[in-house]
């Protein structure tokens, strides 16, 4: 319709791309949960951790989150929880230590805190009226697409190595 040109836009294209990361935090990793347990050496029970430890923080870091928002600005909130979300997740097929892979997937899950509620803040901030809707709505499309499409990837990944679905958050 009439507010299709939103996809025209840089910022917006920009936004949906950090909206997509964003997804990655979980719905890759889980179809290859039961492919982990063996390189780290654990029980299918502690693996389930691995999505614990990058769910928790944001339950603590979004309000704090808000703050950051209002005090240094979105984008350098949104950068900051991108870097975060990217590192700790390409520094784990690096080691096969349980424990320190725990703890990235809880570096991740701080910087996803800080990148869907700012995306969503600065989709606000940027469009208003039919816009803003459009843009929402556009957002929530490309969480489903990127939902439908990552496990594929990650099926394709696992199958050559536990090691290459992480490089996705490259």
């Amino acid at each position: 319709g009439t507010q299709s040109t939103i996809l025209a836009d840089s910022d917006f294209r920009v936004l949906m791309f950090a909206n997509a990361v964003g997804v990655l935090g979980v719905v890759p990793i889980s179809p290859l949960l039961d492919s982990l347990a063996q390189p780290f050496g654990v029980t299918d029970a502690q693996i389930g951790l691995l999505v614990s430890a990058f769910t928790a923080p944001p339950i603590l870091a979004i309000p704090i989150i808000g703050l950051l928002v209002d005090s240094i600005g979105r984008k350098p909130v949104l950068l900051s929880g991108l870097i975060l979300f990217g590192l700790g997740g390409v520094a784990i097929p690096f080691t096969t230590n349980f424990p320190l892979v725990v703890g990235l997937r809880a570096v991740q899950g701080f910087g996803f805190a800080a990148i869907i509620p700012v995306v969503i803040i600065i989709l606000g901030d940027l469009y208003n009226g039919n816009r803003g809707e459009t843009a929402q709505g556009l957002r929530i499309s490309i969480t489903g697409l990127v939902a439908v499409i990552s496990p594929l990837i990650t099926g394709v990944l696992i199958g050559i190595s536990w090691q290459y679905p992480f490089v996705l958050y490259f």
